[in-house]
């Protein structure tokens, strides 16, 4: 399943593509995020191929998510592939830079990996765009915010 949604932010496109590269200031607009840990090197001066961990509270424990960076185009690209056993998604963000303004447009798809996943996959559709609505807007403060 693929989801898009776009939004426009009254913030400079470097601000931000910032927001979604640096693992720090990920914390500020990704709901649950507790840490980001770098398991590879980048092989020169592109960061794509390089691997990472995300830890993310989940209820009252934490889950991991092993992700990879698959292309990058500063400031105007950053897409990612991360999940666990049960899933996995790519997300592709790409900035545009527009009168002083940034237009983010995000496509996100989903990789349901467990039977019982797929099942559930009607039942989480909506919970899955609301998620990305919900922190899209909250990058969208925290950009704002800063400016």
């Amino acid at each position: 399943m693929t989801y898009r949604h776009a939004i426009e932010i009254a913030a400079p496109v470097r601000r931000v593509f910032d927001l979604l590269e640096d693992p720090e200031k990920q914390k500020l607009w990704m709901v649950g995020l507790e840490e980001t840990v770098f398991t590879s090197r980048p092989g020169g001066s592109s960061p794509v191929g390089r691997r990472f961990v995300q830890r993310m509270r989940r209820g009252r424990g934490t889950a991991e998510f092993a992700g990879e960076i698959t292309a990058y185009e500063k400031p105007h690209r950053l897409a990612i592939r991360i999940g666990n056993a049960a899933f996995s998604a790519e997300l592709d963000y790409r900035l545009e830079q527009i009168d002083g303004r940034t237009r983010l447009a995000c496509a996100v798809d989903v990789v349901n990996r467990t039977a019982l996943v797929r099942i559930t996959e009607v039942l989480m559709r909506g919970a899955t765009r609301r998620m990305v609505r919900k922190q899209l807007r909250k990058l969208k403060a925290v950009a704002q915010a800063r400016s």
